[in-house]
């Protein structure tokens, strides 16, 4: 997902891991790249630690789990992911970093532009693997005071099949209200038709935080929340696929 916002170091929201997978709705897999746009790598100031587990569609045989984090060095915001599925005889891990910078004055909430390498290791019942490399870059610039458009290309370095894989994606954040954020998607693969994705959400307070959002190819509904005390976040997100059925879950986050 492209869209990520940082209207404020408080009141960030960061799309495409499992704390907004109920906003903009999909991927109850969530995203191993930490964050999805590389733009916002270690964006705000403020080092985080996340771990998270999935169970996909009621299916107990399915294990998935993943961990990041971010933080930053000087300029350089810098973040982290790992991810794991295994099935059966089938095992896929994915390990990502993202780096960030800002240009312009505002360090916090001003444009930002950033790249990441994501490496992917499938490993099948023989023994035998393979491994892919995924490079992506992205762009986040705020044009209002409440209005952030993002964009981010990604393409696979290391495929047989050229152009499987690449995608581009663009969208925007919208602060209607203090405690209401409002987000929208085009998302485009090369070999597959566009999907749109659409959410909000809504806080009340500085404790909870609720999510809604859909997506079109695949149609998907989701619906979150989130409770936060002190330097402790915990995330809970439930993702409907019109075929394959729920996915739910369940994230920590600890702010250093």
């Amino acid at each position: 997902m492209a869209v990520c916002t940082s209207f404020s170091a408080p009141g960030q929201v960061l799309v495409g891991n499992a704390r907004i997978a109920a906003v903009i709705a999909g991927i109850a897999l969530t995203d191993p790249r930490a964050p999805t746009n590389p733009a916002h790598a270690g964006a705000g100031n403020e080092s985080r630690v996340s771990a998270w587990i999935a169970r996909l569609y009621g299916l107990s045989e399915i294990s998935v789990h993943g961990a990041s984090g971010s933080f930053h060095v000087g300029p350089i915001g810098v973040a982290l992911g790992i991810r794991s599925i295994e099935f059966d005889r089938l095992s896929e891990t994915y390990l990502s970093i993202s780096l960030s910078g800002h240009f312009g004055r505002d360090s916090v909430s001003g444009p930002r532009v950033g790249s990441a390498l994501i490496l992917r290791r499938i490993t099948a019942s023989g023994g035998g693997f393979r491994r892919t490399v995924t490079g992506k870059i992205g762009v986040l610039h705020p044009i209002l005071p409440r209005l952030l458009v993002a964009a981010s290309i990604e393409r696979m370095i290391s495929n047989a099949e050229p152009g499987q894989g690449d995608a581009v994606a663009v969208g925007f954040a919208l602060k209607i209200f203090e405690n209401l954020i409002l987000l929208h998607e085009l998302r485009k693969e090369r070999f597959y038709p566009a999907s749109l994705r659409a959410g909000f959400e809504l806080r009340t307070g500085s404790v909870v935080a609720l999510r809604f959002g859909s997506e079109t190819n695949p149609n998907r509904l989701a619906l979150g929340f989130g409770l936060r005390t002190g330097s402790l976040r915990t995330d809970v997100s439930f993702d409907h696929h019109s075929v394959l059925g729920i996915s739910s879950i369940l994230e920590v986050t600890v702010r250093l």
